[in-house]
């Protein structure tokens, strides 16, 4: 039964003659062949991001050279499967070559200075995937450190670029990729789509944990992602991954179809999971070990550690719920919860849960030394990123997309962050009205 919340819309030109033909083109497919059967020949040339010709030859020198490479990844499933196949790729290739995550607790996201000058004493240049493009005070400390970044990143970029020694970002100004809507781990095939080109390798077998990354992160699966996703489906059905395969025993038993369901709703949140209440390493482990024995033993720790993360979220869930209503709170536009000690890493999973009770664009705090972190969830109509971009002022960071957003805040500057936002934001009432799009 679907809620009469809903609005209603229905197309009135269409023809049900095909109706194929009417779906494709009521979902804006131009190509229907295309659309249809996904092939790896249809990957667009890596050179024409931007920045891709400077990142290939800066990389294949630090290999030359032999010399140290850190892989700068982020602690959710895109961040954790970039992270993965960029770091095998390039050991494959003989670079010298390690991973950092950050801790989602103790770190956040995205390059920080400490970080940073750590990584300085022991190598030569940073690869972030996944982050970076925000990161503009750490870029211009590791300049000065002699240490070279380069960012691959897909999330919206500032009226400020950092000045890494090179970026690649299909959303940056002037770059003329064809499609920008990939996701971090999409970037990050892109880059080692481009260096097999100049070393003369398949990257075939990596597409399976793209897939997997591109599904979790929610982005729009049309064009290169459509491809990537189903032909990383196909190869799942058989996959030569140990820590996939070990995921895929636990989850799918009955050997069912996979399906990006089972991508979305059942490898994603258990690997999640451990960043969440855990390591994030741990993660990128499964994915890149080549032991059937280790890869069962950490699929199973992230199974039992998903259980107990559900736990946690519900009752977080609840106290938030309960905030909103002890304060009044639900006729705002935009809801704005806080909270004291919460785990950071199942407040977003919170707040997207709030946007389906509430449909209102929604951000959930968590006080911790000060500081608050917070994570948002938007609606479609009200952009969460240009939203917080006014406010800048008020926070010591922030990144993210349309729908989805991270930062932090001194816990001096929240009442006023709240007070503007509360100024600045005014949503229609047709905005707040969920919509149903009927095809036929």
């Amino acid at each position: 039964m679907i809620p009469n919340k809903y609005k209603w819309q229905i197309r009135q030109d269409v023809s049900v003659e095909n109706i194929v033909n009417t779906l494709l083109e009521s979902r804006g497919v131009v190509d229907k062949d295309k659309f249809l059967n996904s092939d790896i020949k249809d990957l667009y040339d890596p050179f024409l991001l931007k920045g891709m010709k400077s990142a290939v030859q800066r990389i294949l020198q630090a290999r030359d050279t032999n010399e140290s490479v850190i892989i700068y990844g982020d602690y959710d499933v895109d961040g954790i499967t970039s992270t993965s196949i960029l770091y095998s790729f390039l050991k494959e290739i003989n670079v010298n070559v390690g991973y950092y995550i950050p801790s989602r607790t103790k770190e956040g996201y995205g390059l920080n200075e400490e970080a940073v000058q750590k990584i300085a004493k022991v190598a030569n240049l940073i690869i972030t995937v996944d982050n970076g493009i925000a990161s503009m005070a750490e870029v211009k400390l590791a300049n000065t450190l002699n240490l070279d970044i380069i960012i691959t990143d897909h999330h919206d970029c500032h009226a400020e670029l950092p000045p890494a020694f090179c970026i690649i970002n299909p959303k940056q100004p002037d770059c003329q990729y064809p499609f920008n809507g990939l996701a971090g781990v999409g970037v990050a095939f892109k880059l080692i789509q481009a260096i097999a080109q100049e070393v003369n390798m398949d990257v075939l077998k990596y597409i399976e944990l793209v897939s997997v990354g591109t599904v979790a992160d929610i982005v729009p699966l049309v064009d290169e992602n459509r491809i990537l996703t189903a032909i990383g489906l196909k190869m799942l059905e058989n996959t030569q991954n140990k820590g996939l395969a070990a995921l895929l025993s636990i989850i799918n038993k009955d050997n069912k179809q996979i399906t990006s369901d089972i991508l979305g709703y059942q490898i994603g949140p258990r690997v999640n999971a451990i960043s969440r209440l855990s390591d994030a390493k741990i993660a990128v482990e499964l994915f890149t070990t080549d032991s059937a024995e280790i890869a069962q033993e950490i699929a199973i720790k992230l199974d039992d550690t998903n259980k107990r993360r559900k736990s946690i979220e519900n009752e977080i869930f609840k106290q938030a719920v309960e905030y909103i209503e002890n304060n009044n709170l639900v006729d705002n536009d935009v809801l704005i919860v806080l909270g004291d000690g919460w785990n950071h890493g199942v407040i977003g999973i919170v707040a997207s849960r709030i946007v389906d009770k509430y449909y209102k664009p929604t951000i959930i705090f968590t006080l911790e030394n000060g500081k608050y972190t917070g994570s948002a969830r938007s609606i479609v109509g009200f952009n969460m990123f240009k939203a917080l971009a006014v406010q800048e002022g008020y926070m010591i960071k922030y990144g993210g997309h349309p729908m989805a957003a991270g930062m932090s805040i001194a816990e001096e500057n929240m009442q006023a962050f709240i007070e503007d936002m509360k100024i600045s934001n005014s949503i229609s009432e047709d905005v707040l009205t969920p919509k149903l799009d009927i095809d036929i």
